[in-house]
Formats: C-alpha cells, sequence, structure tokens
C-alpha cells in the first residue's frame, strides 16, 4: 500500500477494484446468456473483498495466535456452494449444465480476496485469463471432444427403416445410443419413439 494513501481510502479502492474486475468478468458471461451475469459477479467480488478486509483489518486489536485471521475467507469460499448449488443441475437430454458459470463464481471470489488484501496485479490477470480464455474455448470448439446426451424424438410408421437408418449413422457421426423408448399412438396409426445419444 503506498504511504502517501490513508488507510481508509486504500480498502475503499480495494472493493472499487474488486467490483470492476466482477463486473468484467460478468459482463462477458452475460454476452453468452449465462446464469449469472455482471450483476451476480459485481456483487460477489464485492463482498468477497470486504470479508477479506474484514478478515485482515477487523481484529487488529487481538494478540497473534489468538485467532485464525484467515477463517473468514476460507468460509467465504466455502459459502460459494450455495449458488454452486442452484446453478449446476443435470438433465435427462442435455447431461450436466451451469459448471463453467459456477466455477467462474468460486474464481470471482477468489479474485474478490485478493483485492481485499492489495494484490492488485494478480487480481487483474486473473480477471483477463477468466475473460479472455473463455470465449476462446468456446469459439475454438477446444471441449469437443467432451460427451454429451442429446435426445431424439421422432414419429415413423416404419420402425425397421428408422433402425436401419440409424445403424448407418452410428460409426459417422460417433454416436451410442443408449436407450430407446416408444409409445403406439393408436388414433393416427404411427409409433413415437425416443432416443438417448451419447454423443
Amino acid at each position: 500500500m503506498p504511504a502517501d494513501i490513508p488507510l481508509n481510502v486504500e480498502l475503499l479502492l480495494r472493493i472499487l477494484f474488486a467490483a470492476i474486475c466482477g463486473s468484467v468478468i460478468g459482463f462477458e458471461r452475460g454476452l453468452w446468456k449465462k446464469e449469472a451475469g455482471q450483476r451476480t459477479h459485481c456483487v460477489l467480488a464485492a463482498a468477497a473483498c470486504t470479508y477479506m478486509i474484514v478478515s485482515v483489518y477487523g481484529f487488529q486489536d487481538i494478540t497473534a495466535g489468538e485467532a485464525d485471521l484467515t477463517h473468514i475467507a476460507a468460509w467465504t469460499v466455502c459459502g460459494i456452494n450455495f449458488l454452486g448449488f442452484g446453478i449446476i443441475f443435470k438433465d435427462k437430454s442435455t447431461g450436466i449444465s451451469g459448471l463453467s458459470t459456477a466455477t467462474g463464481l468460486w474464481a470471482t471470489v477468489v479474485i474478490g480476496l485478493a483485492c481485499g488484501i492489495g494484490m492488485y496485479m494478480l487480481s487483474l490477470f486473473t480477471t483477463l485469463i477468466l475473460v479472455l480464455l473463455q470465449p476462446l474455448i468456446t469459439l475454438t470448439n477446444l471441449d469437443t471432444f467432451a460427451y454429451t446426451m442429446q435426445e431424439v424424438r421422432i414419429e415413423v410408421e416404419d420402425v425397421p427403416s428408422v433402425m436401419e437408418f440409424l445403424k448407418k449413422r452410428k460409426k459417422k457421426y460417433h454416436v451410442d445410443l443408449q436407450s430407446c423408448e416408444y409409445t403406439k399412438n393408436e388414433d393416427r396409426g404411427t409409433i413415437t419413439l425416443r432416443f438417448r445419444f451419447k454423443m
């Protein structure tokens, strides 16, 4: 901390810097229509920074060794779990979603904590990594080797022809048929097939 800046002003600047970093990350996430946007990330970073400031400067009257001053910071990181629980969910058709958003929130809290103890360069570098790297991975499809679950529903009159079609396409598109269910439509004389693929 520069010697010519009063401590109270420095602490306010830390919270502001954390809020800016969180807003930048949230803005990028909002562009991709993610569940947690700019306001969520801004609040998380600023709140985490405040928690860290309280942890470092709020107990200066306590003799060293009488209290663990990192306790608040540690529980701040643990407290982000309740947001992760609400964002990560599993769906039969799309599989698990919300992982990147939840981990982004967790990283935003860490950035806020870093701002709270004055590690500006570390906070800025981590923010740039998150903002630049996530869109790059999305645009370049670096995660295309991951498997996803997809569900397809079709209504047919001739089931054997559909099964033959699926066999021919299985190798071409690298899909693995997980399950197949059918429902008879007596009024239309057709059958509705529901396939679940691992792709």
